[in-house]
């Protein structure tokens, strides 16, 4: 079938179909989730399990050691990392590029099944797929108090935050998950006197046990008269009338709860901290959804922040900050992308009407390139794709490619018209006798590209959307060129042909060539010359190889390896009030260069770090420079660690600049020898380069260790574990029971009075039923 002849003779269908490109197009366009870049996936799956107040040896045993036997053999495992840190640890599994994501979590949940059942004050195990759409965050918030205000804690807003700024976070079209990275769980905290415990001759576990037994039970159902009740025990008390519970007798004298405790409905003990401009900062991230326009997103996370601080939040004197808005920079990044785009056109359009010397034949030549574009951008849309400075910069390159066919049969149906043919078989005839020439040239064009949309990994999902609209628009400008330009040229191109005005300039630039390659001997000089220097050039102009340009940010992140050990006390009035301090004349500007914002954070010695954000883009390697000899500077037994931020990140691999050393081995004591010379050598080899150990070198801990003696705890009738939940009991807390108030859920936690120092802890009281009160 002649498609060319079959245009002609309906050239109304024609134009509804390309209509109706247009139309659905357009729509298209406005409707294409904006982003930086395409979404790079990196299969993965998390394991989330908390144990409150355990160290991490019993993490490891008694948690992830039996996760992970049981799911290291799912399919399409090619990698499992595990982290554990002291009350939380985790396991990410890395799976094949194109695995089924949805198979792999119900097989990873299914074999998590298989674990051994894990101690009752144990938070379940959280398995999340990430490293695909969902990550990396889409916005960090930080709530603060308003400036000026003297606020330090924000625990007691915690409801608010909570209760309105969660929810109305969550109601943002295209955010998928809202995270309160700052939450401190609410507990039921019962806290003892342990030498009126031990006076009164009450042992620890029967205050547990007794508060563990008071719960509701149901009794079933029984049938009075016409009648079924439901039975049931109401033996649970409230938080209100549990210090009236009686946990013993002395002598005839009930004694109460309240006569040895105080019962408390309270927030549990802060594990961290982040600062904002030196204040108190509750820290929120949100995750992108599926399909969500990164741009429009932030947009109305903006919008939202907006009202929260003029409405429910100022009441309070509270306030909203993002942290880092990286629509700005998207914007900015897709402006120069169609600018670029929109000059590459009017050059194109400039060079045509330069040689086919009138405007009608160069804008019937134009129209290939909205229809290549448009159905660029349907293709895209149909395929589930995004608008990005990589489906942009491929509609750019574009641009000059789709042109080639449709200049081709305008020059031939110019020239069959010079030599008198009619216009119809003038039409019909210059494009059907091209077409051959322009399939086969338009295919070499296509299998250059095509390829790469069925490469898998990462190379694959980043040049996928290149190769898309490259080979889309190319395709297009083939059936326009032998369809609607025949119609176009048809209808529109009837003037006569006009000589050429520059034809003299043609000439005289033709004799000049043949008389610069008359003769064998000045032909192949060119040749060889003009080879041998593009080789040269080449070589000499060829950039440094590098996998992704980097988009650098306006800012740093700095880490601090700190001594083990330190708590959240020292690292709050020690290390964030030294930093405040260091940096409060850079924030005010008395020193440059200017900081523009900065964030803090601890949540641990191997945790603690920040981002600084500079006020003049265009110094942030020189403030990295003075942060680092001035306000980092001269920490005791620390190391900093500051590395630049760039706006193309791969999740899973980086941006390109850093590189992995895993060294495994059953002595950990040698791999941390091993990693000591590593990075040494990398520093004194490789200059401005930052290697990082993680974890810290450092992995020894204080440790207070209470050494059992089996004969004097089976002497005072008590057994191990009794010893082990008074030593629970007397630091972090006892978890006793789960307590529902109808609204929550949170952990009954029996705790007695501070120790200061180790004396204090081996001198506290315990009752024991054979020996009477013995000391710890």
């Amino acid at each position: 079938m002649n498609i060319t002849r079959q245009s002609i003779k309906n050239p109304a269908a024609v134009l509804v179909i390309l209509a109706l490109i247009f139309v659905f197009g357009l729509i298209a366009m406005t409707k294409l989730p904006i982003q930086l870049t395409p979404d790079i996936e990196q299969p993965q799956i998390t394991i989330s399990t908390g144990w409150r107040a355990a160290a991490p040896e019993e993490v490891e045993s008694v948690i992830i050691e039996p996760q992970e036997n049981v799911v290291k053999n799912t399919r399409g495992v090619t990698d499992i990392t595990t982290s554990i840190q002291r009350g939380f640890g985790n396991i990410t599994l890395t799976f094949d590029v194109g695995t089924d994501m949805q198979r792999a979590m119900l097989d990873v949940i299914n074999n998590l099944n298989q674990a051994p059942p894990l101690p009752l004050d144990v938070f379940e195990p959280v398995v999340a797929a990430g490293g695909g759409r969902g990550g990396p965050n889409a916005a960090s918030l930080l709530v603060r108090p308003v400036p000026g205000s003297d606020l330090e804690d924000l625990a007691n807003h915690q409801d608010i935050i909570e209760d309105v700024v969660h929810p109305r976070l969550s109601r943002i079209p295209g955010v998928g998950q809202v995270n309160l990275n700052s939450q401190r769980p609410r507990e039921l905290r019962i806290t003892f006197d342990p030498y009126k415990l031990a006076a009164l001759g009450i042992p620890i576990n029967q205050i547990s046990g007794t508060v563990a037994r008071a719960s509701d039970v149901s009794g079933g159902f029984a049938d009075v008269g016409r009648r079924q009740y439901t039975v049931r025990f109401a033996g649970q008390y409230t938080t209100e009338n549990l210090e009236d519970m009686i946990i013993s007798y002395s002598g005839d004298r009930p004694v109460f709860l309240k006569d040895v405790a105080v019962v408390e409905n309270t927030l549990v003990d802060r594990f961290g901290f982040t600062l904002r401009n030196g204040a108190a900062a509750y820290y929120i991230t949100l995750t992108r959804g599926n399909d969500a326009n990164t741009v429009a997103l932030l947009d109305d996370i903006n919008a939202a922040i907006q009202e929260l601080n003029e409405g429910a939040l100022a009441e309070v004197g509270l306030m909203i900050d993002l942290s880092f808005d990286s629509s700005v920079h998207i914007r900015n990044a897709l402006t120069l992308v169609k600018s670029n785009l929109g000059l590459g056109v009017l050059l194109a359009l400039g060079i045509l009407w330069l040689f086919l010397r009138g405007w009608k034949a160069t804008l019937i030549i134009a129209t290939t390139i909205p229809l290549s574009i448009m159905t660029a951008f349907l293709a895209l849309s149909l395929l589930d794709r995004s608008l990005n400075v990589i489906s942009l910069a491929g509609i750019a390159f574009a641009v000059g490619l789709v042109l080639d066919a449709a200049i081709i049969v305008q020059e031939n149906i110019v020239r069959l018209r010079a030599e008198g043919l009619d216009d119809k078989k003038a039409v019909l005839r210059g494009a059907t006798q091209v077409t051959g020439a322009l399939f086969a040239s338009t295919a070499t064009s296509v299998a250059i590209f095509l390829p790469i949309l069925f490469m898998k990994g990462i190379e694959g999902q980043l040049f996928s959307d290149l190769a898309l609209t490259l080979s889309v628009a190319v395709v297009a400008s083939l059936v326009s060129a032998i369809t609607i330009l025949p119609i176009a040229s048809k209808y529109l191109l009837n003037d006569a042909i006009k000589a050429d005005p520059h034809e003299h300039y043609w000439q005289k630039l033709t004799g000049l060539v043949m008389k610069l390659t008359d003769g064998s001997a000045r032909r192949i000089a060119w040749i060889v010359g003009l080879i041998g220097g593009s080789l040269l050039l080449t070589f000499a102009l060829m950039p440094k190889t590098d996998f992704m340009p980097r988009a650098p940010i306006d800012g740093f992140f700095f880490s601090l390896n700190l001594p083990p050990g330190g708590n959240i006390k020292f690292l709050d009035e020690e290390m964030a009030d030294r930093f405040k301090q260091r940096i409060a004349p850079y924030a005010s500007g008395e020193a440059q260069p200017k900081v523009k914002s900065y964030n803090f954070y601890s949540y641990g010695p191997s945790a603690t770090g920040g981002f600084i954000y500079a006020d003049d883009p265009t110094r942030v390697e020189e403030l990295m420079q003075v942060v680092r000899e001035e306000v980092l500077a001269g920490l005791p037994d620390t190391q900093v660690f500051l590395f630049r931020g760039s706006m193309i990140n791969v999740t899973g691999g980086g941006n390109g600049r850093s590189i992995n050393i895993d060294l495994q081995g059953p002595d950990m004591d040698a791999l941390m020898q091993a990693a000591r010379v590593g990075i040494q050598s990398i520093q004194q080899n490789m200059q401005n380069t930052s290697a990082q150990p993680v974890p810290a070198l450092a992995m020894a801990e204080p440790e207070l260790q209470l050494i059992p003696n089996d004969r004097r705890i089976t002497q005072a009738g008590l057994n191990r574990m009794d010893v082990a939940n008074a030593v629970r009991a007397f630091t972090d807390g006892l978890f006793v029971s789960e307590y529902f108030d109808g609204n929550d859920r949170m952990n009954v936690i029996l705790r007695g009075t501070e120790w200061t120092n180790p004396d204090e802890l081996a001198a506290l009281p315990l009752y024991t039923p054979r020996s009477g009160i013995q000391t710890l």
